[in-house]
């Protein structure tokens, strides 16, 4: 473990340390998990301070933009194992067709709940 400067850098290894603990790979004895906690462990992961190398900061603030005001409203709620049926594609385009804004932005958003 590397050494913790910062109560904000204990705060961010405890939720680091949580979520492993949480996103337990053979799913034994804890409930389904939602699409938001997928969101949770994406934005640690890769759009966090930590992981620099990646994206740029403005390609982190847009994600996470995306993230909060269409994504996760939307689809934050829903059960993981109801999503990987082959219907949810289709879902997520007639979403997308549904919002009100310009094929670039649809992209975008999609290409981030893909990311996720």
């Amino acid at each position: 473990m590397s050494e913790l400067r910062t109560e904000a850098d204990a705060w961010r290894e405890l939720d680091a340390l949580r979520l492993q603990i949480n996103l337990d790979p053979f799913g034994e004895a804890r409930p389904s998990r939602k699409f938001c906690d997928l969101v949770d462990h994406y934005r640690l992961k890769e759009l966090g301070s930590e992981n620099n190398e990646r994206k740029s900061y403005s390609t982190k603030e847009g994600y996470k933009s995306y993230l909060a005001n269409w994504v996760v409203p939307h689809w934050g709620e829903y059960f993981l194992n109801s999503m990987e049926s082959r219907g949810i594609a289709i879902r997520v385009e007639e979403w997308l067709g549904s919002i009100g804004r310009c094929r670039g932005t649809k992209a975008k958003i999609r290409n981030i709940t893909s990311a996720v």
